[in-house]
Order: C-alpha cells, then sequence, then structure tokens
C-alpha cells in the first residue's frame, strides 16, 4: 500500500518499521504546491538519528514509472527515515512490503 509523507526539516520520520522493504519517490507536484526544491534524505538504521545530516541518499523526482528509489532492508532490525534539508520540505510516496 502506498503511502505519502510530509517530509520536514523537523525531525526523522520513520517511513517503515523494522525488516520491511520497498520503495519511495517524490510526489510529482510536491502535494499540489507546485515547488521542486525539495530535499529530502533516507537513511536505515536500528534507531532514529539523533542529529540533522546531509548523510544518506536523496530522493530525486521522478522522469517516468519505473524511476523510483528502492529500500531493501539490511536485516530485521533495519528501519528506513526520511528527513528534509533545511527549508526543502516535500512530500515523499513510500510503498513497502
Amino acid at each position: 500500500m502506498i503511502t505519502q509523507y510530509q517530509i520536514t526539516d523537523a525531525g526523522w520520520t520513520a517511513i517503515s518499521t523494522a525488516g520491511q522493504s520497498g520503495s519511495c519517490w517524490m510526489d510529482d507536484d510536491n502535494g499540489g504546491t507546485g515547488t521542486f526544491a525539495a530535499d529530502v534524505r533516507i537513511l536505515h538504521a536500528a534507531a532514529e538519528p539523533g542529529v540533522a545530516t546531509s548523510v544518506g541518499k536523496r530522493v530525486l523526482r521522478t522522469k517516468s514509472n519505473n524511476d523510483v528509489l528502492i529500500l531493501d532492508a539490511d536485516g530485521a532490525w533495519d528501519i528506513f527515515f526520511a528527513r528534509a534539508m533545511p527549508g526543502k520540505p516535500g512530500l515523499l510516496s513510500v510503498d513497502m512490503v
């Protein structure tokens, strides 16, 4: 099932539960705002990271229906988190299994 998350720079947002794999992509029109300046980063860990960081994979806007970021859990403990860089929030679509 596809879930959308409004990702901001206020803190890390868990976009999976432990051990889930799936895919994600930026909403085509950023939730109807028409702004494409979003800078959302994804990383995975056993617990929420404590500090803001630009480390992690940047989720880019798709160019086609097959252009998604694959999220492959390393183990049963692995949780994916998303956070926007300061002033660059975005609407993230997530499809986890």
